[in-house]
This record gives C-alpha cells, sequence and structure tokens, in this order.
C-alpha cells in the first residue's frame, strides 16, 4: 500500500505524539513495528524526531536530558551496559545533569561515540539499579567516578548528601576506591 503525504504526515504526527509521551528513547525497530518508515523520516524532517544515537530516537523535546541521552546509550552499546560518574550522581539527585554521560561497555567494542558520550570499557557491568528503566551504577561507585569531573566544593558535597541520605556509607566510598 502506497502512503499518501497525508497519511505520512499523520503518522509522523502520530510517532511524534508517543514519542513525547516518554523521556525514554525508542529503537528504530520498535517505531517500525508500529509506524512506517517514512512517518518516522517525516518525523525527523519536520524536527519532532530527532536521532539520538543510531537506531534510536526521541520527541526533540527530550533528547537533550540525561535520562533520554542515558537510555539510548545503555540501550546502543547494549547487554550489560550501566551509567557511570557525573550522569549517575544527577541520577541519584546528587548533582545537576552533565553535558556527558558515561556508560560502560565490553572491553573489545570499538564504536564511534558522539561528542556527548563516553565508553569506559569493563571486564564486567557494575552493580546497579534501575532509573527510568536505564541502568545507573550504584551510589557508592558513581560518586566515585563522578569525583574528578565536578568542581571540588561540589565533589565534598557529592559525599557528604549521599551519606546524610543514607543513599551510602564512608565504608561503601572508600571500598570503591580501593577496588579502582
Amino acid at each position: 500500500m502506497r502512503y499518501s503525504s497525508t497519511m505520512r504526515n499523520n503518522d509522523a504526527h502520530d510517532l511524534s505524539d508517543f514519542l513525547r509521551s516518554s523521556p525514554r528513547a525508542a529503537t528504530r525497530h520498535m517505531i517500525e513495528s508500529r509506524w512506517s518508515r517514512s512517518a518516522l523520516r517525516a518525523a525527523v524532517r519536520s524536527g519532532a524526531v530527532t536521532r539520538v544515537l543510531p537506531e534510536h530516537y526521541a520527541a526533540t523535546e527530550h533528547a537533550e536530558p540525561t535520562v533520554t541521552r542515558a537510555y539510548a546509550a545503555t540501550a546502543w552499546v547494549g547487554h550489560g551496559s550501566v551509567v557511570l560518574g557525573v550522569a549517575a550522581a544527577s541520577a541519584w539527585e546528587l548533582c545537576d545533569s552533565p553535558s556527558s554521560i558515561t556508560v560502560t561497555g565490553p572491553p573489545r567494542m570499538s564504536r564511534a561515540v558522539p561528542p556527548w558520550l563516553n565508553l569506559r570499557r569493563t571486564e564486567e557491568p557494575p552493580p546497579s539499579a534501575l532509573w527510568h528503566g536505564c541502568p545507573v551504577s550504584l551510589p557508592a561507585l558513581s560518586i566515585v567516578t563522578a569525583y574528578g569531573h565536578v568542581a571540588r566544593d561540589r565533589a565534598h558535597g557529592l559525599v557528604c548528601s549521599a551519606v546524610q541520605r543514607r543513599l551510602t556509607t564512608p565504608a561503601k566510598i572508600t571500598a570503591v576506591v580501593s577496588t579502582l
């Protein structure tokens, strides 16, 4: 069946509405299981949908926030990928959202990544918790991997805030430091 331009525009509008309903990025496969490829192209051309990473799309209004990028990055890197560093600390509400995100990936992974994404290769994924469906490192590791990437006065605040809020303990932070 051929789609008319009106049908493509309606499909593109429906797709845009769907992606606006959640900050999660959607894969091309998921999108094309419900909408046509031309609807996706029309939504991207109109500026309503943005390609966040290869095969991962989000509503343009959600394309920049940490949660969308983190979700897209961990899905793109694949099984076992976990958000680390400042992005993970921001997920625990210990600091502001960063402009770049660090995720773990397998040791032999060699993908070109966009400037906002840092890939840290690890043998085993670190322990994590889900944040909006996205795996983020537990508080102690989040703090330790964020510490050198925030202003010194804020770095101390990460530790104090996490301990005061009982997200972690000084002993757990020390244990993470000793393993790294």
